[in-house]
């Protein structure tokens, strides 16, 4: 009669031949010890390796870029992929990665005469307006229900490659009420255009 048994490892089916039940019994204890035996064994050849790993990391440590602390190997955590860490954390890398590659500062944004352009600057004037904590009433007749900002010099009189920030300059802009403002834009020396 031939028996199999199937290692876990190796996953190949090994057979032999066994008459009785008594040699059945016999086999499965002596697997299961040797396999014991080799689980411990792996064991502790996988400890030695590591604390050898340890040691051979720490002779020459890998040194965070940002604070230039050594960067550390956690129990749980492979040599091998410490070995491969620039950085000690993620608040370190964050840090270093700013200082290399700020963000870009905001340019000034130039004037081109367009619908969309014109919105963004009026958008744009009544921010600047706000910030500024100038009064929100009528600069004529202080209605203060509702004011537009208007400039005093207007957009199109500026030249073409004029900056938004010297056209929505404090000093250019003012809040009218509705009808002031519309007598503003088209009224000349008292004129309707």
């Amino acid at each position: 009669m031939l028996v199999g048994l199937i290692t876990r490892r190796s996953k190949v089916q090994i057979l032999f031949p066994l008459p009785t039940k008594l040699r059945l019994s016999h086999a499965l204890q002596s697997y299961m010890a040797t396999t014991k035996a080799q689980k411990a064994g792996g064991r502790a050849t996988a400890l030695k390796l590591r604390k050898e790993a340890l040691r051979c990391y720490y002779d020459s440590p890998n040194h965070c870029l940002a604070c230039g602390r050594v960067i550390e190997v956690r129990s749980n955590e492979r040599v091998s992929r410490v070995k491969r860490r620039k950085f000690c954390n993620k608040s370190c890398a964050t840090k270093h990665h700013n200082a290399v590659s700020p963000k870009r500062a905001p340019q000034e944004v130039v004037y081109t005469k367009s619908t969309t352009t014109v919105n963004n600057i009026r958008r744009r004037a009544r921010k600047a307006y706000a910030e500024s904590g100038k009064s929100r009433r009528c600069s004529i007749c202080s209605y203060d229900k509702h004011v537009e900002i208007a400039h005093i010099k207007s957009i199109a009189s500026f030249a073409k490659d004029a900056l938004v920030s010297k056209i929505n300059n404090i000093s250019n802009l003012t809040a009218f009420c509705p009808n002031h403002h519309w007598e503003h834009d088209h009224c000349r020396n008292g004129r309707a255009d």
